[in-house]
C-alpha cells in the first residue's frame, strides 16, 4: 500500500475543489435543494460502483447497516450545515473552524475507543475553542460561526464512527448507503421548508454539480480507504499537517477579506494547531 500521507494529500485536495463549488452554489441557491441534487449525481455514482462489485449483501449483519444508517444521519446534518455556513460568514473563516474537527476527533477517539487524551491535546483543544469563542462573541458573526462549528462536530463524528462498521462491510457499500441517506434527508427538508417545491427542479443541473459529485464519489472512496485500512491516529495525525493549507489557500485565491475579531480568533486556533503538531 501506498503512504496514508499520499491518500490525505488526494482528499484534501478533491474536498478544496469541491469547497469552492460547494461556497458558490450554496450562495446561489436553495441550500437544501443544491445538496439534494448534488446527492442525486452522488448517489448515481457510487450506486454503479457498489453494482459492479460482487459483493454479498446478505451476508453482512444487520446491526452493521443500521451503525451505516446512523453514521449517514450524523454526516447529513453535517453537510447541511457546512453549506449553510458558506450563507453567513467568509470561506476562510469556515474553513479555519473546520481545522477544529481535527481536534474533536481525539476527544471523540478518546470516548468511543478508549485512545489516550494526552495534556497537550487537551490544552491545544481548550486553546482552539477559546479561538472559536473569541469569534461568537461577535453577533453578526455567531449564526455562520455555529453552522460551521456543527459541520464539524458532526463530520468528524461521523468519520470516527465510521472506522468501526468499515471494518465488517465493503466500503463500496457504506459510501452508496451514505449518499443515499443524505439524498433523503435533504430531499426531506426541501420538500418540508420550501414553498415552490417542483420535481422538475432537481433535473437543472449545471457543469458544477457534476464535477462536485465526481470529486465528492472519489473523495469519500479514498476517505473509507484509510480509515478501513489504516489506523485512525495516523490519519488523523496527517490531516493535522495539510488541513491548515486550504485554509491559507482559500485565503490567497477567493481574497476573503476578515475582521479583526475573525482574525484574532483564527490565530488563536492555528496557533493551537502548530503546539499540537510540535507536540507530535
Amino acid at each position: 500500500m501506498l503512504p496514508v500521507y499520499i491518500y490525505i494529500l488526494l482528499i484534501n485536495a478533491c474536498f478544496f475543489c469541491v469547497d469552492i463549488l460547494v461556497r458558490k452554489e450554496s450562495i446561489a441557491s436553495n441550500t437544501l435543494a443544491f445538496i439534494s441534487k448534488r446527492s442525486i449525481l452522488t448517489t448515481l455514482l457510487t450506486g454503479i460502483w457498489l453494482y459492479t462489485r460482487s459483493i454479498d449483501l446478505m451476508a453482512i449483519s444487520l446491526t452493521t447497516y443500521f451503525h451505516i444508517v446512523g453514521i449517514a444521519l450524523i454526516l447529513s446534518f453535517g453537510l447541511i450545515c457546512y453549506a449553510i455556513s458558506f450563507k453567513h460568514i467568509a470561506f476562510t473563516n469556515v474553513a479555519m473552524i473546520s481545522l477544529l474537527g481535527v481536534l474533536f476527533q481525539q476527544v471523540f477517539m478518546v470516548l468511543i475507543y478508549g485512545i489516550t487524551l494526552t495534556s497537550i491535546s487537551l490544552f491545544c483543544l481548550l486553546l482552539a475553542v477559546l479561538g472559536l469563542a473569541v469569534q461568537i462573541v461577535n453577533p453578526k458573526l455567531s449564526k455562520g460561526t455555529l453552522y460551521a462549528l456543527g459541520s464539524a462536530l458532526f463530520f468528524n463524528l461521523g468519520y470516527v464512527l465510521l472506522a468501526h462498521p468499515l471494518q465488517s462491510s465493503p466500503l463500496e457499500l457504506s459510501t452508496f448507503m451514505i449518499e443515499l441517506i443524505i439524498l433523503i434527508v435533504s430531499t426531506i427538508f426541501y420538500f418540508v421548508t420550501s414553498k415552490e417545491y417542483t420535481p422538475h427542479y432537481f433535473f437543472k443541473l449545471n457543469k458544477n454539480l457534476y464535477l462536485i459529485a465526481v470529486l465528492t464519489t472519489f473523495g469519500v472512496l479514498v476517505v473509507g480507504y484509510t480509515y478501513k485500512y489504516y489506523p485512525i491516529d495516523k490519519v488523523t495525525l496527517y490531516n493535522l499537517f495539510l488541513q491548515p493549507t486550504t485554509v491559507f489557500l482559500a485565503y490567497f485565491i477567493l481574497k476573503d477579506k476578515l475582521s479583526r475579531r475573525e482574525w484574532l480568533g483564527n490565530i488563536i486556533i492555528l496557533i493551537a494547531f502548530i503546539i499540537f503538531q510540535i507536540a507530535q
